[in-house]
């Protein structure tokens, strides 16, 4: 234990001296009957068994003394780390834990500037979250643009959009999005398929439906024309005094039947034909309002993929201009080196340590990333 540290001293039976204690910049505590107790380099059980001594000359029976650091002096990380500062120490904190409570190694980054570091590596994660967006907006629009180019000849050559995506999310990524845009493809054409099929079935039984309307209107018209003349010459007859009354009446009422048959296959035609013609504009209607619809979501993805690309340029010019070009390499170099100093009695002493080295509270751990790229 050092100066900085609080104890926690549990006395039985003494809860008037069972309390918590700061170690003192001279090393020692003051406790009530036994006054001043040194307590610096030494462990809990040995300043317990030194409390438990001083305090047995007050009583007759054995003192029973329980001691428990309360509060660790913190570990103070510095250099290239996202969060630089001061973190709580634990009994088993080595340096591998310390920097990732501090947040990690800041990657390729020049030391001695965290400010400026930890600004570019926000802005390389926000790089990542425009690339990762981009990637599927510009499998949407090749999507799309088949669609709208469906029957003409491929090009020869690679798929400069899916180049485009490998190259920001990689292969394996690119290929799973591919995919999905091809299955959605391939499901919304199976969709226009059968409701073209249902509209086309539409208009086959209108027309079929309107040439029996009209088939049925000529019969009937040639039986009402020979009605009509059948009827003429009844009438002269019956003014000859040949024929009889009713069978010119009911010559007239088979006229105005059938007259009423014709006039009604007429309306029941024309229904049919406007049956048909509604579902030809329907099918018409369908195709017009993908072609906008598409149109509409090309024009907004050609914003949001110009957008996205303006932000990329951006944030990769922001980077290299505070030192984080090497963040951009795709191959690098990589060195972490961890040097602590430690206070001792003689001084503050400095050691190059590994990831593994267990700390000591107070410590101050420094982190240096060197960053090459490869080849130089």
């Amino acid at each position: 234990m050092a100066p900085g540290d609080r104890i926690e001293v549990s006395v039985f039976a003494r809860p008037d001296i069972s309390k918590q204690y700061r170690i003192r910049t001279d090393g020692t505590i003051s406790m009530h009957l036994i006054g001043s107790i040194q307590a610096a380099d030494l462990s809990p059980a040995k300043l317990e068994t030194r409390i438990e001594a001083r305090l047995g000359v007050f009583f007759d029976e054995p003192v029973s003394t329980t001691l428990e650091v309360a509060d660790w002096r913190p570990v103070v990380v510095s250099g290239d780390v996202m969060e630089p500062g001061a973190i709580v120490f634990r009994p088993g904190t080595d340096v591998r834990a310390a920097l990732a409570e501090a947040g990690g190694a800041i990657r390729g980054l020049p030391t001695g500037d965290s400010g400026s570091a930890m600004r570019v590596q926000s802005e390389v994660g926000d790089l990542a979250q425009y690339e990762a967006r981009l990637a599927p907006l510009l499998a949407e629009r090749s999507r799309l643009i088949g669609e709208t180019t469906a029957g003409q000849e491929p090009t020869d050559g690679r798929d400069p959009v899916l180049a485009a995506m490998e190259d920001l999310v990689g292969g394996e990524v690119a290929a799973e999005l591919v995919a999905a845009q091809a299955l959605l493809a391939e499901r919304e054409t199976q969709q226009s398929i059968l409701e073209k099929a249902a509209r086309q079935t539409q208009q086959a039984l209108a027309a079929s439906e309107a040439d029996a309307y009209g088939t049925r209107q000529e019969i009937i018209g040639e039986q009402l024309a020979l009605t009509r003349d059948e009827l003429i010459k009844q009438e002269e007859l019956l003014e000859r005094r040949i024929s009889i009354a009713s069978k010119v009446l009911d010559l007239r009422q088979d006229a105005t039947s059938l007259r009423s048959e014709e006039l009604e296959a007429v309306g029941l035609q024309a229904a049919a034909e406007q049956k048909r013609d509604r579902a030809i504009a329907g099918q018409q209607l369908a195709e017009a309002t993908r072609a906008r619809d598409v149109a509409v979501r090309l024009t907004q993805l050609e914003a949001e993929i110009t957008e996205l690309n303006a932000r990329i340029a951006q944030s990769r010019v922001f980077i290299e201009n505070f030192g984080g070009a090497a963040l951009l390499m795709d191959a690098k170099v990589r060195t972490e080196t961890y040097m602590v100093y430690r206070r001792t009695g003689t001084g503050l002493r400095r050691q190059e340590v590994g990831a593994d080295m267990l700390l000591h509270p107070g410590d101050i751990l420094e982190v240096t990333v060197a960053t090459e790229p490869l080849g130089q």
